[in-house]
């Protein structure tokens, strides 16, 4: 799996597990974090790989999830 961020909130990578899922099961992928995309003309956007397994997961969400606020 090959990834770059551009000054967005991270996706997040969950191994499969066999036993219940806790929060530090999900792991942030931040290794890489490039300048906003259309900031500059010449950005060069920095990547990141690792192997996925048969199970794993990765989370993708859009920032409105974490912005997310209660009306009351």
């Amino acid at each position: 799996f090959t990834y770059s961020i551009a000054s967005h909130d991270p996706p997040y990578y969950m191994p499969k597990k066999p036993q219940a899922l806790s929060r530090r099961d999900f792991i942030p992928l931040n290794a890489v974090n490039s300048p906003r995309l259309g900031e500059k003309r010449e950005t060069q956007f920095l990547q990141d790989t690792f192997t996925i397994k048969p199970g794993d997961k990765i989370i993708f969400y859009t920032d409105g999830l974490v912005d997310l606020v209660s009306p009351g």
